[in-house]
């Protein structure tokens, strides 16, 4: 779970506040809203950098996943991660299967199913591995949550992600203009080899609580 705060801090899944994009988890990004090139290293440094706190030299950003070299397991963001286990989806992958996303949702949030067209997709973040930017590449629709401004939900939003077999590519935008709160709620269920990304944007002021479960089948 982690509980997001807009405006000049923002509070990741590591608890320390910083200005600029932070990553939580594994294709999970988030961006307050704000001048782009207002980033820096850590709270009272002044260093500005790409992405603050990270200690990979000459990190790669891009949206085509043939930037990034495919991973061996003896890269610095890889290596304590068993590759076996992404099935494949670290090479090649080949969108052979399916998700299904429903949305539960209170009247303050609007929900649209969107094709990858869509020119507020991208905005907030860009990948920063070659699994990210396979997902983003590979999705054909997107769902996009928002809050607009000075608006508390009234109740949590349930967003759940169930697949269908095979392999899968997926995309969630959420965003919260200014002063906006929200809790959203993400339930991934049945067997699927997903590969998505969940791109998050919280205005000034915003207060976004994301929870994430992980209720997949078992193989």
């Amino acid at each position: 779970m982690a509980d997001l705060i807009g405006g000049s801090g923002l509070v990741g899944g590591s608890g320390t506040a910083e200005r600029g994009p932070s990553v939580l988890g594994g294709g999970v990004e988030v961006a307050p809203q704000g001048a782009p090139g207002d980033r820096l290293a850590g709270p009272g440094t002044g260093r500005p950098v790409a992405h603050p706190g990270d200690a990979r030299a000459g990190r790669v950003e891009a949206f085509d996943p043939a930037a990034f070299p495919v991973p061996v397991g003896r890269e610095e963001e890889w290596r304590f991660t068993p590759l076996d286990r992404l099935r494949g989806l670290h090479v090649a992958p080949v969108a052979d299967g399916k998700v299904v996303v429903d949305v539960d949702a209170p009247a303050e949030v609007r929900t649209e199913t969107v094709g990858r067209d869509d020119p507020r997709l991208g905005t907030s973040f860009v990948p920063a591995d070659r699994v990210s930017a396979t997902a983003y590449a590979g999705f054909a629709q997107a769902t996009l949550l928002s809050v607009p401004a000075d608006v508390r939900a009234a109740r949590p939003t349930f967003v759940t992600v169930r697949g269908e077999g095979g392999t899968a590519f997926a995309h969630l935008r959420v965003s919260l203009a200014p002063y906006a709160e929200a809790v959203v709620v993400l339930d991934h269920q049945g067997s699927v080899t997903l590969a998505d990304n969940v791109e998050i944007s919280v205005g000034d002021g915003a207060r976004l609580t994301l929870v994430s479960v992980q209720d997949w089948a078992d193989d």
